[in-house]
């Protein structure tokens, strides 16, 4: 009986030293960013052998995907030159401008013109501005624009 317990115990001893040096620096460890897209709106990065996202501006990071970050008001600071109205297309600002003006890049001036946005109704859903002298129409959520029409 004395020699069965040694040969076992020497088996689960060969065993264990197989299983335990199986693992030590014969495997690669696989990329965690393998797989991650961060939704489209950013990186993936390793930290501490960890995934991460370090997204796109305008969204924030939760989990391993990248979320639009409701919080961040792309419009603050933009006054349009006191002659417009801020608005965010494709989620970029833009300046809507009062009849008279037209807009150059975030400023409404002057505009001593005839109004291009005259007939112009977006099909009733959206509005229309002005960039660069030129009338385009800034659609609400959900539609897109299609020449002067949304």
């Amino acid at each position: 009986m004395g020699y069965l317990r040694i040969e076992w115990t020497s088996l689960l001893a060969a065993g264990l030293l197989l299983f335990v040096g199986a693992g030590c620096g014969t495997q690669e460890k696989a990329d965690p960013c393998s797989g991650v897209v961060c939704s489209g709106n950013g990186k993936c990065a390793v930290l501490s052998g960890i995934a991460i996202c370090v997204c796109d501006r305008g969204y924030l990071a939760n989990s391993l995907e990248c979320v639009e970050d409701i919080s961040v008001d792309v419009c603050a600071g933009i006054t349009c030159s006191n002659h417009g109205t801020c608005a965010i297309q494709a989620g970029e600002p833009l300046c809507i401008c009062e009849i008279g003006y037209h807009a150059e890049d975030l400023a409404c001036l002057d505009n001593d013109q005839e109004d291009p946005c005259a007939g112009v109704d977006c099909s009733d859903h959206g509005t229309c501005a002005l960039h660069d002298n030129n009338p385009i129409c800034a659609c609400d959520p959900g539609y897109f624009p299609v020449g002067l029409s949304c």
